[in-house]
């Protein structure tokens, strides 16, 4: 798609949206932060995480979107080439994070003394900003640079699946089961 083929109304638009995309994770960040009415449990990491993951995936999408008023802004052929891999990481983070988030309130749930432990707190900051991430990365990065980095002589990786396309395949039907779980313990 050339330039010269989109409306300018619609090139506005859509950064009209792009900066307010930014804008809103900033506020959602800034309160997961430092909100005084946000308890201090997973859905306050996972906001904290997902925004953050937003605002990097708005950047991204804003250079390599389809009708976007800043095309090509960001010249970096490994970006371009693993754009798709890293939407699928964006993107994933949402559910990464709510699975937790799910499993974290039918705990509270059954276990209400939890609610405000700290160190509760701490573990599921751990589980959804560290190692759901890292997750994520290891299956990223097993795509972008296969096992090169673990042997000494290269190794052509071969997937049935692309890693990264598979775990967020597994992740959204995880997600959909936990969430008819969580809405049948919660009626």
């Amino acid at each position: 798609i050339s330039m010269d083929d989109i409306p300018q109304s619609t090139l506005t638009g859509q950064g009209v949206v792009y900066v307010l995309a930014v804008a809103f994770n900033l506020l959602l960040l800034y309160f997961s932060l430092f909100g005084q009415r946000m308890p201090y449990r997973a859905v306050r990491w996972h906001i904290l995480n997902v925004s953050v993951w937003n605002i990097v995936s708005t950047v991204f999408y804003s250079s390599y979107g389809d009708h976007t008023p800043w095309m090509n802004y960001m010249h970096n052929a490994n970006v371009e080439h693993y754009y798709g891999y890293i939407k699928q990481f964006c993107f994933t983070t949402f559910h990464n994070g709510m699975i937790l988030v799910f499993i974290e309130s039918l705990i509270v749930f059954f276990i209400p003394s939890l609610d405000n432990s700290f160190l509760f707190s701490m573990f599921w900051l751990f589980l959804i900003c560290g190692l759901a991430n890292a997750t994520l990365l290891f299956t990223f990065l097993a795509r972008v640079r296969p096992f090169t980095l673990l042997f000494s002589r290269k190794v052509n990786a071969m997937f049935w699946y692309d890693p990264i396309s598979l775990y967020q395949v597994s992740l959204v039907v995880i997600f959909t089961h936990s969430f008819v779980i969580y809405l049948i313990a919660f009626i």
